[in-house]
């Protein structure tokens, strides 16, 4: 970070990425105090590997206006010292957009960005691929927009947008009327949301339907949801009805079976759900009662597989805290018996937190143990890698 700080000696802003949260979290020293003392005269923000968290120091949470006393925000937490309560300089899920909102760079910056992107894709053979991130209050729209408009986008992008929980939902839903586009035409489309349901196994934020054996967070026992029940529905409802494909992010089984009931309970025509092809990732835990909603509603199983897939030692990790899960993780065996039972499946890896090759998730799965011989996935309805 020191080096960063002095690379970046003209920002306002010191930022970076790939931080592990795991190393900082489990460190002897407060993740706040490390980074104050390395930047002490500007506010940081450094990313962590996996797209769910944050690091800044004193001043980046003051120019997030983030206070000692503050409550944890809708879809996001806080995180504080188990001992002494205070702010770690960790900011997990939604309570991390605070942070990058505030250290949102230029437009020209974000535009440079996206081009190296489109290289580092076009190197790797890629063609089509959807943004899922879709951060609209970072501008990151604008940047495909002015790409498509100067000749310079080279992928069919079909792209989401991100649905903030903590946004007033009359000024969030005019957004998403005015930003839909879906012209097969066009190598750009907006025609997705993202929403989230929950976080991930690992930070304890991952909604169980029981609760965890050991919670990394006593504050919740059994994860959390970034919406409150009601408020999703309102939103799946009216997004639908505009005219969006959904994209959920799911890990738990409580999230996956709030995502369900959600899409479940739109206010439209059973056979006009099922054709949109809303789509449920990760899928990491499913209650057995809930298999079957898949292939009745019309969703997509969309398992994103990477090295810890077919990793043992991964699993047994998250046994330490989950306990043994109703079910085997299902993207440890994508193309099993089992998983088969859904109608819709297709396999990807997430960037930038796996490997940009799509044939690395294909790998992954054809070293996996029972796995059946071909990385085919067994109707002619199956759907194909989104990334």
């Amino acid at each position: 970070m020191a080096q960063c700080a002095k690379e970046q000696s003209d920002t306002q802003w010191v930022r970076a990425a790939g931080a592990s949260l795991f190393d900082l979290r489990d460190g002897d020293e407060l993740p706040i105090e490390v980074l104050d003392r390395v930047i002490p005269d500007r506010p940081a923000l450094v990313m962590d590997d996996l797209g769910h968290a944050v690091w800044t120091n004193t001043l980046g949470l003051k120019a997030a206006h983030i206070g000692a006393k503050d409550p944890d925000p809708q879809g996001g937490v806080l995180h504080r010292d188990p001992l002494t309560g205070v702010l770690t300089g960790l900011l997990l899920e939604d309570a991390q957009q605070r942070v990058r909102n505030a250290a949102a760079v230029d437009d020209e910056t974000v535009y440079r960005g996206l081009l190296t992107a489109l290289a580092e894709l076009a190197k790797n053979g890629i063609t089509s691929i959807s943004d899922a991130g879709g951060y609209w209050m970072q501008r990151h729209p604008a940047a495909f927009e002015r790409a498509l408009s100067e000749n310079k986008l080279t992928v069919r992008a079909v792209n989401a947008l991100y649905l903030y929980p903590s946004l007033d939902a009359k000024t969030q839903l005019a957004e998403f009327k005015h930003r839909f586009s879906d012209d097969p035409h066009s190598l750009l489309r907006y025609n997705t949301v993202k929403i989230y349901i929950d976080g991930i196994l690992d930070l304890g934020t991952a909604a169980l339907l029981k609760p965890y054996k050991l919670p990394p967070d006593k504050a919740y026992p059994s994860g959390f949801y970034y919406f409150k029940r009601a408020q999703l529905q309102s939103y799946v409802s009216a997004l639908h009805n505009i005219g969006y494909k959904l994209h959920f992010h799911v890990i738990g089984d409580a999230a996956t079976r709030m995502a369900l009931d959600a899409i479940e309970e739109i206010d439209a025509d059973a056979d006009d759900i099922a054709e949109r092809r809303h789509r449920l990732t990760h899928i990491y835990l499913v209650d057995p009662a809930d298999v079957p909603r898949f292939a009745k509603i019309g969703v997509v199983a969309d398992f994103q597989v990477g090295p810890e897939s077919s990793s043992t030692e991964y699993h047994d990790y998250l046994r330490k805290f989950i306990g043994d899960p109703p079910m085997r993780l299902y993207p440890s065996r994508p193309c099993s018996t089992r998983a088969r039972m859904f109608r819709y499946r297709a396999i990807g890896t997430p960037i930038p937190s796996r490997p940009s090759a799509p044939c690395s998730a294909h790998y992954c799965v054809t070293k996996m143990p029972s796995t059946v011989s071909s990385v085919l996935l067994s109707s002619s309805r199956s759907m194909p890698p989104t990334r």
